[in-house]
């Protein structure tokens, strides 16, 4: 009556008399038609591996120890059943999809048997027991069945290890030339050659479309329907039991000559000759459906992913993308299938735009990206494939974006096609953390590489983070981790850090509801964090700005000589500003062409005045010199914002070192400073070619 229904069984603090009926507890069943609760093999490999492991620790410390506690012994038999039960199941699964031979299914089988009998005989490894006088077994005797124990638990791992590499298959695509000829088939023990397979010729027109590591047929195809094996028998069926295919005996002389290499996801060899195929390890339900006939490229990489591209009758094409591997703890289950489609909508959407709308190896008309620190290749339409492949894998497995994407230490982040700002990527990576919706950041990856606007729009946002700002409103342990950071030889690290702390204090202080919700919740976070810290940072750099201006300029004052002459707003004058105009640029009330500025001219004048000779280039040696000592200053005080008196000490500095008299070059600082203030101007929002204050 259930057939393939999916039914999920509780059993809470269950107690059965001896005749095995319940006395005591609740039994719960529940129906899930979307099949949630259904263990997949991933997860049932790694319960094995657990247990084996908690296993053999019960035997190493009963060793250790000489003995074991009641309790102990409890466990050990109750995990070492729990081991075989779930094994018994998986061995019996595959040995039904002719995955495994009689061979290796009989060899686990007699060896869990035998795993079960030395449990038994283990009683005499409980140290309450050991005091029965007569009964008292020598303990070098009970030492030696843990040891005998432990061993063959061990050797099941081997053989399971064994099993586990028959589990994969490899589909291939519908092929003329493998119509109604003689293949190798697993079937039954009692009609096998000795080694599970036995010859058997297809029918006119049917085909093979899977194949398993033992080279034979895993599914094939018959008048549109797909057939696969059961061991019990030697029929094949796809939908109900009266389903049958009735084979011929094979000839050994007409057999395909089949071969498959474990390490190759991508291939199979079929009569010397390189097909392409995909490996299928997965738990899906229904596997070996094959490969489409319309099939342009295929790949699988091991325990990662595997992702095929068909073409249409109009020349369209559409992936399918599929995670192999184990998804991060922070993601939930549910999330894979977004994940996936998200990849799957991204590498369609790059392949619509290649130079040649029909070849994969096209370059794509979406140009060479360099802006704001962010990097994106030039790539074919393969190279897309790969690289989005590679992203959505990332986020599934490490819930971020790629490290390579940023960290500067990462093996690929040279050759990465793609690059962004430290300071980003962990913008973006802190948000999401907040909102968890993942498939979020496949779409961010592909947006911000692909479409200038998003691009600029994020960053205009994000560069107003600065380790100083996020320091600012740090407290405690978090201001405490920041002052830590190595923001000298390697800044790309202590940036991508700052960055996800500036999303935790935020998170802190304006609670969970800050971050909104929906389909664009990572763009819109993203942006709201940035502008939330630049709002607040603003209020404490205009309070300091304004506080200390006027002590600035009177302590200058004191050792001030005034030449305006060649002096004025740089729209009327030109040259040097001597408060460089790039520490208030989108500052309110400043214009850089009305702000106060100096001639070249008299730039070299007040040179003369000290120097001999003719003067070279005294306004760019003032500039290289700004440079220079405005990121010495940043290097200096990574998490420190600029003030004022600090800015004006670096401009007379930039002009006496291209050797300017310091009372001259003080007295135009003074002078640009009450610019400033006459005007309005409040804060300092750029260190000058050191990013945001």
């Amino acid at each position: 009556y259930l057939a393939d229904t999916k039914v999920k069984v509780s059993f809470n603090n269950i107690k059965l008399n001896t005749d095995r009926k319940l006395i005591e507890g609740v039994i719960e069943t529940t129906y899930d038609p979307t099949e949630k609760n259904i263990v997949n093999v991933g997860d049932i490999l790694n319960d094995l591996g657990n247990l084996i492991d908690g296993i053999v620790k019960i035997i190493d410390d009963a060793i250790g120890n000489d003995g074991m506690s009641q309790s102990d012994y409890d466990k050990l038999f109750d995990d070492v059943n729990n081991l075989i039960g779930k094994n018994n199941q998986d061995t019996s699964s595959l040995y039904d999809q002719g995955l495994i031979t009689p061979k290796l299914k009989k060899e686990i089988e007699d060896l869990e048997q035998k795993i079960k009998d030395e449990l038994k005989d283990l009683t005499c490894a409980v140290k309450d027991d050991k005091k029965k006088g007569s009964d008292e077994v020598a303990e070098t005797d009970c030492i030696q069945k843990l040891k005998n124990l432990k061993a063959d638990i061990e050797e099941l791992k081997s053989k399971n290890a064994e099993k586990d590499e028959m589990r994969c298959i490899w589909n291939i695509a519908p092929n003329e030339n493998l119509k109604g000829k003689t293949y190798y088939f697993q079937i039954s023990e009692k009609n096998n050659d000795g080694e599970g397979k036995k010859l058997y010729k297809l029918k006119e027109g049917d085909y093979p479309i899977s194949f398993n590591k033992n080279k034979a047929v895993y599914t094939f195809k018959s008048k549109g329907k797909i057939y696969r094996p059961f061991s019990d028998n030697s029929y094949y069926f796809s939908n109900t039991s009266e389903d049958k295919y009735v084979f011929e005996t094979g000839d050994a002389k007409s057999l395909v000559d089949i071969k498959i290499d474990d390490n190759n996801a991508n291939a199979v060899t079929i009569n010397g000759v390189q097909i392409t195929a995909q490996q299928d390890c997965t738990d899906a339900k229904e596997r070996g459906k094959g490969l489409s006939e319309n099939l342009v490229f295929s790949t699988v990489v091991k325990g990662k992913y595997s992702i095929s591209i068909e073409q249409d009758g109009k020349g369209k094409f559409i992936s399918t993308f599929k995670l192999l591997g184990k998804g991060n703890s922070k993601i939930s289950d549910s999330q894979k299938t977004g994940i996936e489609q998200e990849v799957q909508n991204s590498i369609n959407a790059v392949l619509k735009d290649l130079k040649d709308p029909k070849d994969l190896n096209s370059l794509s008309n979406k140009t060479e990206v360099t802006d704001f620190g962010f990097y994106v290749k030039q790539m074919t339409g393969k190279e897309w494939i790969e690289t989005l492949s590679d992203l959505g894998t990332t986020v599934w497995e490490e819930a971020s974006l790629p490290k390579n994407y940023w960290n500067e230490d990462e093996a690929g982040y040279t050759n990465s096609t793609i690059r962004m700002p430290a300071l980003f990527t962990g913008v973006a990576d802190g948000v999401i953390g907040e909102v968890t919706s993942y498939p979020q950041l496949i779409k961010l990856g592909y947006d911000v590489a692909t479409k200038e606007e998003v691009r600029t729009g994020l960053w205009n946002s994000v560069k107003n983070i600065s380790p100083s700002s996020v320091y600012t409103l740090a407290e405690g342990a978090i201001k405490d981790k920041i002052a830590k950071y190595n923001f000298s030889d390697k800044p790309y690290l202590g940036y991508y850090e700052v960055s996800k702390d500036g999303v935790q204090i935020i998170s802190m202080a304006m609670g969970a509801g800050f971050f909104k919700q929906g389909k664009n919740a990572l763009k819109e976070g993203t942006k709201d964090v940035a502008d939330k810290i630049k709002k607040e940072v603003k209020k404490d750099i205009e309070k300091a700005f304004v506080k200390n201006i006027d002590g600035v300029i009177n302590n200058l004052k004191k050792r001030a000589k005034y030449i305006l002459e060649g002096t004025g707003e740089y729209r009327r004058v030109g040259g040097h500003h001597p408060l460089a105009k790039k520490a208030f640029e989108g500052v309110e009330n400043y214009d850089y062409k009305k702000a106060f500025s100096i001639k070249p001219s008299s730039l070299e004048d007040a040179w003369k005045t000290v120097n001999a000779g003719i003067p070279q280039n005294i306004h760019a040696k003032v500039t290289g010199n700004q440079n220079a000592l405005y990121s010495a200053w940043r290097k200096a005080n990574p998490l420190k914002q600029m003030e004022i008196g600090e800015m004006a000490d670096i401009e007379i500095k930039a002009m006496v070192n291209a050797g300017i008299p310091e009372d001259i070059a003080t007295g135009w600082v003074v002078k640009a400073l009450e610019d400033l203030q006459a005007k309005g101007v409040k804060s300092i929002a750029n260190i000058p070619w050191n990013g945001v204050n």
